[in-house]
């Protein structure tokens, strides 16, 4: 009788523990908007997060272009915002892009913006955190023409 007294008593620890721990971890979806991690608490973006050695390349004329953008915290935790865009753009003219994450790619999209009040920005790209590269491609639009563009990114 006590040895079964003593194999209920420890099952019963055993199964008390592991509840504690499933109910102290969350999932993916049980996270809030823009947040993933064990605790919740890491914003999807922070990976995109620094300055990159960009390359654009204008796809009418295959000119390529070196800059280099800034990525930084927008107010919203699935927004960052984009210094030194294009490099048509100043650090001051900030371009907002929309960031979703799934595995290890953050999706942005750059809704139609005039970060200048002179060219319309509009654009999508994915940062793959496992390279540390963006991959890109956009539009400018000064209201008499339309230039795109493709590029590539590498975090410093």
């Amino acid at each position: 009788m006590k040895k079964i007294r003593i194999i209920a008593s420890a099952a019963l620890l055993s199964v008390t523990a592991l509840g504690a721990v499933t109910l102290s971890s969350c999932t993916k979806e049980d996270c809030a908007i823009g947040y993933e991690g064990s605790d919740c608490t890491t914003e999807i973006r922070e990976q995109m997060i620094g300055t990159f050695n960009a390359t654009d390349v204008d796809n009418s004329t295959g000119t390529p272009y070196t800059y280099t953008p800034v990525v930084s915290k927008n107010n919203s935790v699935t927004v960052v915002n984009i210094a030194n865009f294009g490099d048509f753009f100043t650090n001051t003219e900030l371009v907002t892009s929309n960031v979703t994450k799934s595995g290890n790619t953050i999706s942005f999209s750059i809704p139609a913006q005039k970060p200048d009040n002179i060219y319309t920005v509009t654009g999508s790209g994915q940062y793959d955190v496992s390279t540390k590269k963006v991959t890109i491609t956009y539009s400018l639009d000064n209201g008499v023409s339309i230039k795109n563009y493709t590029g590539t990114w590498t975090k410093q």
